[in-house]
C-alpha cells in the first residue's frame, strides 16, 4: 500500500480493511465474490446489474462499501469520515489502473471542448463522433461516495435505455471528487411533464417523483428527460436506495 496512507488519520481497522481491498483484487477482481460481499442484501436484479457493470464501477463499490462498514464497526456511525477513506482509496485503485483524472474539467475539454451542459452535479461533454455524452458527477447531492455509486446502479435498472457506464474517476478543477460516466446521447426535444408521468404510469409516477418497495425516484422532471421518436428516456433523476436497506449492516 502507498505509504502516504500510514501517515494520514486512518484508524487500524481502516487500514486493515484497505489492504485487504488492496490485496483482494485491484489487479484481478473476482467479480461475483466481490459483488457478493457489496450486496448481501441485494435482489438478484440488482446483483446482475452490478456484475454487468464497468471493473472500475464494481471496485469503487466494493471500496466505498466496506469504508462505510468499517466506520461503522469501528464508531457506530457510519457518517464519521468514511468519503475521505473510500476517496482516497479509490483514487489509488484509479491511478493504479489508469482510469483517474487529475482534473476533469481540463481533460475532458481538451478531448471533448467546451460543456455541452452542466447542472448542480454533473457537467457534461459530448463526443458528437461516437454519439455519447460524458459526465463528470460529484457527490454533493447524496452526501457519500457510496449512494452516488448506488445512483448508478438504479439508474441502470429502471432506465437502461440511457445506462450510465462508469469509466473512471477524478477530481474537479475545484478538487470535488467525481465519478466520470458515458451515456448514450439522445437526439431530441425535452420532455413535457406530462409525458414524464404517462411514461412512468406503472409507477404511479406524479409530478416526476416515485417510490418503489426498494428505492425512491424524483427530479424527473423536463430538463432530466428527452421525447425522441415517440419515447421517453430518462437521462438524469434523483436515485436512492430506501432507509435501512444498506446503511445499516
Amino acid at each position: 500500500m502507498n505509504n502516504n496512507y500510514a501517515d494520514s488519520d486512518f484508524d487500524s481497522l481502516i487500514l486493515g480493511q484497505a489492504q485487504n481491498i488492496f490485496d483482494y483484487g485491484f489487479e484481478q477482481l473476482q467479480v461475483s465474490e466481490v459483488s457478493d460481499s457489496i450486496f448481501e442484501r441485494g435482489t438478484e436484479e440488482e446483483l446482475r446489474a452490478l456484475q454487468a457493470g464497468s471493473p472500475e464501477f464494481l471496485a469503487a463499490t466494493f471500496v466505498a462499501s466496506r469504508c462505510r462498514r468499517a466506520a461503522q464497526t469501528q464508531r457506530g456511525n457510519a457518517d464519521l469520515e468514511p468519503n475521505v477513506h473510500a476517496e482516497l482509496l479509490i483514487e489509488e485503485f484509479a491511478k493504479r489502473n489508469n482510469f483517474w483524472f487529475d482534473d476533469t474539467d481540463r481533460v475532458l475539454s481538451e478531448k471533448y471542448g467546451s460543456k455541452y451542459a452542466f447542472g448542480s452535479e454533473a457537467s457534461v461533454y459530448l463526443d458528437s463522433v461516437s454519439r455519447i455524452v460524458i459526465k463528470a458527477i460529484d457527490y454533493d447531492g447524496y452526501g457519500s461516495v457510496e449512494k452516488s455509486l448506488h445512483r448508478v446502479l438504479i439508474h441502470n435498472l429502471l432506465f437502461p435505455a440511457t445506462p450510465l457506464n462508469v469509466i473512471g474517476f477524478g477530481r474537479s478543477h475545484f478538487g470535488l471528487f467525481e465519478i466520470v460516466a458515458e451515456q448514450p446521447f439522445i437526439r431530441g426535444r425535452y420532455a413535457l411533464q406530462s409525458e414524464i408521468d404517462m411514461s412512468l404510469s406503472d409507477y404511479n409516477c406524479v409530478d416526476g417523483s416515485f417510490e418503489t418497495s426498494r428505492y425512491y425516484v424524483s427530479d424527473l422532471l423536463p430538463k432530466n428527460a428527452i421525447y425522441s421518436n415517440g419515447c421517453i428516456f430518462i437521462i438524469d433523476a434523483y436515485l436512492s436506495f430506501k432507509k435501512g436497506i444498506f446503511d445499516d449492516f
